[in-house]
């Protein structure tokens, strides 16, 4: 599945967003009368990227991934913040994320750092096994802009740790925005049924492919609804089709649950014969 913005370009645009200093320097005096308000303080304009990062990023965007991290490094010791940034991401888009986190990380640590800067570091951190600076970094990613696609990966992250409402709280808002991340709408609906709130559940599986996994959770929103011809219904195809071994329980026990509200109880145990222990 494409993300909704790709690691490159949450760089160059922190990239276009970086500060020059973060002290305000005051414009000159204006020759009025000394009873005139004062004029607010002013940041000077940031200095252009210097020319490895352009010509870098220019590279990037041509498709040239390894040619633009070549340029980087050439001229590494005197990188700029942004020209950090912009290699920190080309690492991680080049599959090498404990490079790219070495990278970021003293970038992603201060105080300041930008979303989209700490958006790479936590996608790197994942990739290199770090799990809790990953969670650090992208729940302050989120903090400096909600709209940052770490709203995603964090919810995602959350959701393997069993944090299913605090994971839910993130992947239900981010799924309405982004209907064609099919995979966070698998991973919302999945908690939805697990928090008991099936109509939420139905309306993230419309429109997602119809394979095991959402027959199955079709079937487990019709049960929690209570209607008992539809979760009939939705069950047939899962019944007929073969699925993953992985999901055999679970099958047998959305079976189960439809058979018993259905009123047919011997049906639900011979889905469950043998399998109760």
């Amino acid at each position: 599945m494409k993300r909704p913005r790709t690691l490159l370009v949450c760089l160059l645009l922190s990239a276009a967003a970086s500060r020059a200093s973060s002290s305000p320097v005051p414009s000159p005096a204006p020759a009025a009368p000394a009873a005139t308000a004062p004029v607010a303080a002013q940041r000077p304009a940031a200095p252009p990227p210097s020319p490895a990062t352009q010509e870098a990023a220019a590279l990037a965007q041509r498709g040239n991934v390894n040619g633009a991290i070549t340029r980087l490094e050439r001229d590494r010791a005197q990188l700029d913040a942004r020209g950090v940034s912009l290699l920190g991401a080309l690492y991680l888009q080049a599959q090498r994320p404990a490079e790219a986190l070495s990278v970021l990380r003293p970038l992603a640590d201060a105080k300041d750092a930008a979303a989209a800067v700490l958006y790479n570091a936590g996608r790197a951190a994942l990739l290199a096994g770090d799990t809790e600076h990953a969670q650090v970094y992208l729940a302050r990613s989120v903090g400096a802009d909600p709209t940052s696609p770490a709203v995603r990966d964090l919810g995602l992250l959350l959701s393997r740790q069993g944090q299913v409402v605090e994971a839910y709280a993130l992947l239900r808002p981010w799924t309405l925005h982004h209907a064609d991340d099919g995979d966070a709408r698998l991973v919302a609906a999945t908690l939805a049924i697990t928090l008991e709130r099936p109509q939420e559940a139905e309306q993230l599986l419309t429109g997602l492919v119809e394979s095991p996994a959402v027959q199955l959770l079709h079937v487990r929103a019709r049960v929690q609804l209570g209607d008992a011809a539809g979760a009939m219904r939705a069950l047939q195809p899962v019944l007929a089709q073969q699925h993953p071994a992985a999901m055999d329980l679970e099958v047998r026990r959305a079976a189960a649950e439809a058979y018993l509200l259905a009123g047919q109880a011997s049906k639900a145990v011979e889905q469950l014969a043998g399998k109760a222990g």
